[in-house]
């Protein structure tokens, strides 16, 4: 009988990657709003990613009400928990690229598109009007400015569509803050488009031992040109990254930092990160 009172906060920005495997979910909060982007997968068995990790951590949020979520494109480790998430939280809005997706779209994600809440803007900055051949290369891409700090989130966009963004907006790619096109693939992450990101902080949303090998090694000696500071969920957990009511980029805040395990411990140190803990500090 009690009316749902949405928790206030008391940041600029929090951006979570939920350490979700080889799949990608990203949760962004302002003051007053949420947004998901991506859930992560589904299976036959009826296993998904939604129910598994996100749900719980909406739960601990206090989150009932998802202002907008967005499927950045139609692939399962990306798309595949949005049902389950649609059928249990109150998804106000919905952006994905296209209608022939399989889904009950609402709106399409389109670049120029921007909204804004609680001092945050967000904006689409990809697909056009003009959708790829290839569903990586239609992922929604959404850049963000909290503050002095941008971050920018790709889907799975690949060289092709990266060189179109630098034609297109060149400059104006500069963010802080990049979610590892293509969880680190060979095919994304180019020099050219990094040139134009300079990011300072990559977040990989990878599983451990993979069989792709995210993020691969050229992506990674790619990264470490740019000095850029690479968190890897396989390594380090969840990751979230706080901008505070004063603008200023806080700490990283790494999972298996927050709730260790003994069996992380072990000398072969297979589960930690050789510079995440002792390079936190994104700023």
């Amino acid at each position: 009988i009690w009316i749902p009172i949405r928790a206030q906060h008391d940041y600029l920005l929090k951006l979570t990657a939920l350490d979700i495997g080889q799949w990608l979910s990203l949760v962004v909060q302002t003051q007053d709003h949420s947004l998901v982007y991506d859930m992560g997968a589904s299976y036959q068995s009826g296993f998904n990613l939604g129910q598994a990790v996100l749900e719980p951590y909406l739960q601990a949020a206090n989150t009932e009400i998802i202002d907008v979520a967005i499927v950045s494109h139609s692939d399962n480790d990306h798309a595949g928990g949005y049902e389950y998430l649609n059928q249990n939280f109150v998804i106000k809005k919905t952006y994905m690229p296209s209608i022939g997706t399989g889904f009950r779209t609402q709106n399409k994600c389109r670049a120029g598109n921007s909204w804004n809440w609680d001092g945050v803007k967000f904006e689409f900055l990809h697909p056009t009007d003009i959708l790829a051949a290839k569903n990586n290369n239609r992922s929604c891409v959404l850049q963000i400015t909290a503050g002095n700090t941008r971050l920018l989130l790709t889907g799975d966009i690949e060289r092709e569509i990266e060189h179109q963004l630098v034609a297109r907006l060149g400059d104006r790619l500069n963010s802080d803050i990049l979610i590892a096109p293509h969880h680190g693939s060979s095919s994304s992450s180019s020099a050219l488009f990094l040139h134009k990101v300079r990011p300072k902080t990559v977040i990989v949303s990878a599983g451990f031992l993979n069989r792709f090998n995210h993020p691969t090694a050229d992506v990674l000696s790619r990264y470490k040109n740019f000095d850029s500071l690479v968190l890897n969920t396989a390594q380090v957990g969840s990751v979230e990254l706080i901008i505070a009511a004063d603008q200023q980029l806080g700490l990283a805040r790494l999972g298996r930092s927050k709730m260790p395990r003994y069996w992380r411990s072990y000398p072969c140190l297979l589960y930690t990160s050789d510079a995440a803990d002792e390079r936190s500090s994104v700023d």
